[in-house]
């Protein structure tokens, strides 16, 4: 018996009794259902206490929340959910008082039981916490219902996304229970005898709109910002219905995300096993498997040599990408590369991508650039905070290379500093106006859909921004400039556009209002790594053309790279390639495994673009007057390689980040 039932007087007793942690799996919730309707039906029994055997309970079944994760779909998963809330639902309307005596761990599901009883009492060892966003998951038993209800939506978001545990002293304070005590046996005895307040206890009504933004930040920092946002959504849209309204919501929303990678690979990490996707096909579950990377890193540099350089002088001159290139490119998959293969991608994620951006950037920098607009920036976008609907109709077409993308947060006044945005967004029934213009937009006039930033409240700041995606044919959409004509990358597109009352419906947010500067953010962190392996390929080109040229170019009657001060230069450009090339690719791995890496995205893109810069200058140096000269490829490295240090965030902006990053963890 795993769940105990025994009478005291008219009160009936249930005790949890699944060592070592009573977790509440599906046959200890189907049991502790039968208990309790045994006990509402019983008419002697007037006030039913629930505790645990030693400790409460540590919550759900992690093993099962894996069994779920493997279904496939929400429809399967949606009614083992809702079995579990019934459970719950019942202690809560059971139709009589209700105590939940606390002892020690009280976690997870076994808090969420907790918190529907009518009256919690808590022995002073007893520890608190919702610990799912250590999975990628969030609350699935009314966690995100409840405890708002109890303690706060500001203070409830909080703990939820932080995943704090707190002692009884705390969780008293904050009213997730009723009382602390010394000896939980003795408390309990007393409260069946004098039960005159819990009989009269009523739970706390939900009223007003709850204000969120001050808690909203708490996401930003999460390791899984998309669990984060969940929470946010099933607190915010859940406190003003019904609590069955909420339940039904946070259901979908926790089936939702057991179904994601990120969240299944937190869950096997957790059970330190290995998914049956994984032993299935490597590729897509390790981005960093070596055989798989090497062979995507030879193809593309292949087509780079055959299909890319031979046009570079047609393109530069021109101005633009050729089509058929960026078609080409779509029908080899270099688009899908980071993606998961349930969208059309390769599942080689960041370290995947950086092969890409590295070997397109050795050819062509502007092709670099286009590719890396659209998959790294827009894709990424739409994939990392998108919804399934946006997903399918955006981030599917975009790997085909049926629609093109870019990302629009610079305006002609703002760069680095997106708080300070002035493009508006203006609810109107059925979606959005956006009034505004963006500026230094790679990709915007070749694009069919533009990511873009605006802002929802003048006086807002950063926290009430919102993210669209706009499809460039709407009314009210204008390229004001096809492209600008730039020192450097002139085969890339970079473009102006207005919008001027441009419609765009609410399917078309991104993420939720009050997330657009955090979604740029973390689009962000991730592109500059990218960027860096851009980089990469720029030095690995300098060496390349320096190399031929040594040994090509005669001093005395000697080749150049006999020359001890050639061999420094040469033996600096190296150090430099080995630095940032182990520096990327060591921080796209580390994004892999879901850690936070915003100072180190940071440091990524200061390091990498100041060495690029000083590589080349070493480069063309060594090649003298020749490196000015058009006819060599060092020049044209040179003009491409500057703009490194500027966009997407200028080299001071990096530093600001990480010292920023470092006080946090240091004061």
């Amino acid at each position: 018996m795993l769940v105990g039932l025994t009478r005291r007087g008219d009160a009936g007793i249930l005790k949890i009794q699944n060592p070592p942690h009573n977790i509440l799996s599906g046959v200890v919730l189907r049991e502790f259902r039968e208990r309790l309707v045994e006990l509402k039906n019983d008419a002697a029994v007037k006030v039913v206490v629930i505790a645990g055997q030693g400790i409460f309970s540590a919550g759900a079944d992690v093993k099962e929340i894996y069994q779920l994760s493997q279904l496939g779909s929400t429809e399967k998963i949606l009614p083992f959910l809702q079995e579990a809330n019934d459970v719950v639902d019942l202690v809560e309307n059971l139709g009589k008082p209700t105590i939940a005596a606390i002892d020690g761990i009280c976690w997870g599901g076994g808090n969420e039981l907790a918190m529907a009883c009518s009256y919690r009492v808590a022995a002073k060892n007893a520890i608190f916490c919702q610990p799912e966003i250590g999975l990628g998951l969030i609350p699935g038993m009314g966690g995100t219902q409840r405890l708002p209800q109890l303690v706060g939506c500001e203070e409830a978001v909080r703990l939820m996304i932080t995943g704090e545990k707190i002692n009884a002293a705390k969780a008293q304070t904050l009213g997730l229970i009723d009382e602390s005590v010394p000896d939980l046996n003795v408390a309990l005895v007393d409260l069946l005898d004098h039960r005159r307040e819990i009989l009269e206890k009523t739970r706390p009504v939900r009223s007003g709109n709850p204000n969120l933004s001050e808690v909203a930040a708490f996401a930003v920092k999460s390791q899984f910002p998309q669990a984060a946002d969940a929470i946010l959504s099933a607190v915010s849209a859940g406190y003003s219905d019904s609590l069955a309204k909420g339940h039904e919501l946070e259901q979908k929303l926790f089936a939702a995300r057991v179904l994601t990678q990120e969240a299944q690979e937190a869950i096997a990490r957790f059970l330190k096993i290995q998914p049956p996707q994984q032993k299935a096909s490597q590729t897509e579950k390790n981005g960093d498997d070596a055989e798989t990377l090497k062979e995507i890193r030879q193809m593309i540099r292949e087509f780079a040599a055959e299909k890319i350089e031979p046009k570079i002088a047609q393109m530069e001159k021109e101005r633009r990408i050729l089509p058929e290139l960026i078609k080409e490119m779509a029908e080899l998959g270099f688009y899908g590369i980071p993606f998961s293969e349930k969208y059309g991608g390769l599942g080689l994620g960041l370290p995947g991508y950086c092969i890409v951006a590295e070997e397109l950037a050795r050819v062509h920098g502007s092709t670099a650039v286009m590719v890396g607009a659209h998959v790294s920036l827009a894709c990424k976008a739409v994939y990392m905070f998108g919804t399934e609907e946006q997903k399918q109709k955006y981030l599917v077409s975009g790997i085909k290379g049926e629609k093109i993308g870019c990302y629009a947060t610079t305006e002609p006044s703002v760069g680095s500093d997106l708080a300070n945005i002035k493009t508006s967004a203006k609810k109107v029934d059925g979606g959005w106006f956006i009034n505004g213009t963006k500026q230094f937009i790679s990709n915007g006039a070749i694009s069919d859909f533009a990511i873009v930033l605006a802002q929802t409240d003048p006086m807002g700041g950063n926290r009430t921004q919102a993210m669209f995606i706009v499809d460039i044919k709407s009314k009210g959409f204008h390229i004001t400039k096809e492209t600008e004509e730039k020192i450097g990358l002139h085969a890339s597109c970079t473009s102006a556009f207005a919008m001027d009352d441009c419609f765009v419906p609410d399917v078309n947010l991104l993420g939720q209002v009050g997330q657009g500067f955090k979604v740029a953010m973390h689009v962000f962190n991730q592109s500059r790594i990218s960027l860096g392996a851009g980089c990469v390929g720029a030095v690995k080109a300098a060496i390349e053309e320096t190399i031929k040229y040594v040994k090509d170019r005669q001093i005395g009657g000697e080749p150049l790279w006999t020359k001890q001060l050639t061999q420094e230069k040469l033996g600096e450009l190296e150090a430099i390639r080995y630095l940032i090339e182990t520096l990327v690719y060591e921080t796209a791995r580390l994004y892999e495994s879901g850690s936070k890496i915003q100072k180190e995205a940071a440091i990524v893109k200061y390091v990498s673009s100041e060495f690029l810069d000083k590589a080349i200058n070493l480069a063309l140096q060594v090649h003298g007057g020749s490196g000015y000269i058009e006819d060599y490829k060092i020049a044209r490295l040179y003009r491409d390689s500057r703009v490194n240090r500027i966009f997407e965030g200028t080299s001071e902006v990096q530093l600001l980040l990480i010292a920023k990053e470092l006080l946090k963890e240091s004061l």
